[in-house]
């Protein structure tokens, strides 16, 4: 049976992660922490092979069904859709270093890891998710909080640039990034703080 939006969006963690299938070696694997992680299971050279493309939200059903096109293209000219994975990721895209800052640091520290990852998923990886991390500007970052402004939700423009930092610094600290752009742009010129959580943030 064929996946929908709502239904990927309805699965919720078990004890064990478990898998949902959307056919054609597509599947959702949803793990005990709440992650739901797009996968591919494919024939090569008489081998079963397994690759992984990334988290939903962050790659939509439709980005998923997609690639799974593009992997069937790479398996009929005899390439390993996960080898190609691999080197894809040589170079961090926005959307594979968030993966990799959910599971690590938000996942392990954030008592509300999925409010974090809604508030991502909509103002923030629409428009970076497929940006090289080394091309992110201060300009990008100042564009993502105005989009937010000018719904009139100025704590949730304040509170996207201090994950954004976060998420920066975490590039940072793991050697690939060298300055963070969400950084210079300056909180007190978003809005004013009215919270401790938002205090607390750099």
């Amino acid at each position: 049976m064929k996946l929908t939006n709502a239904t990927v969006q309805s699965l919720r963690p078990k004890a064990k992660a478990y898998s949902i299938s959307d056919g054609g070696g597509l599947f959702v694997e949803v793990m005990s922490s709440g992650r739901r992680v797009w996968r591919i299971r494919y024939r090569l050279n008489r081998k079963q092979e397994k690759a992984t493309l990334g988290e939903y939200p962050s790659f939509s059903l439709a980005e998923a069904r997609k690639w799974r096109e593009d992997c069937r293209g790479l398996v009929a000219r005899g390439i390993s859709p996960a080898a190609e994975r691999k080197k894809q990721k040589g170079e961090t895209t926005v959307a594979s270093l968030y993966t990799q800052w959910i599971e690590e640091v938000v996942s392990k520290r954030n008592k509300n890891p999925a409010c974090i990852q809604r508030m991502m998923g909509k103002d923030v990886l629409p428009t970076l998710k497929n940006r090289r991390l080394s091309e992110i500007t201060v300009a990008d970052v100042q564009a993502i909080v105005q989009t937010i402004k000018r719904r009139g939700s100025d704590q949730v423009a304040l509170k996207v640039r201090n994950e954004l930092k976060r998420m920066f610094d975490y590039a940072i600290g793991t050697g690939r990034l060298q300055i963070n752009p969400a950084a210079q742009v300056i909180p007190r010129y978003i809005a004013q703080t009215q919270s401790r959580e938002v205090t607390l943030s750099p």
